[in-house]
């Protein structure tokens, strides 16, 4: 439900600028947001739609390089043996992030 109600004020943010109906320096002051965000969001608007706002996939807090893939073929080499380091050669991240998902879980180390 935040994301969507953000999605609704970064809109309407954006529709105040596109039709100058206000200035973002005004816009930005008066909602208490900084105005490099409000640059940001009329810059989302004008490049990819309206949907942009309302569409997209949350990704804030996520791996973008550890996926659920890499994960699963992470656990497939930790099994047959492999360093944590050979893991991370093999799947393209760092040693760091194999440490990590030990650590948290996500995979066993054997």
């Amino acid at each position: 439900m935040k994301f969507v109600l953000n999605g609704i004020i970064q809109y309407y943010h954006n529709q105040f600028i596109e039709f100058q109906l206000i200035f973002e320096q005004c816009l930005s002051e008066a909602l208490g947001v900084q105005k490099k965000n409000v640059e940001r969001y009329a810059k989302s608007l004008r490049d990819h739609g309206m949907g942009y706002f309302f569409n997209r996939k949350e990704t804030r807090g996520q791996c973008h390089k550890f996926t659920p893939e890499k994960a699963e073929e992470a656990q497939k080499l930790l099994d047959l043996g492999y360093s944590q380091q050979g893991t991370a050669k093999a799947i393209g991240v760092s040693e760091s992030a194999i440490r990590y998902h030990i650590k948290a879980g996500t995979l066993k180390k054997k």
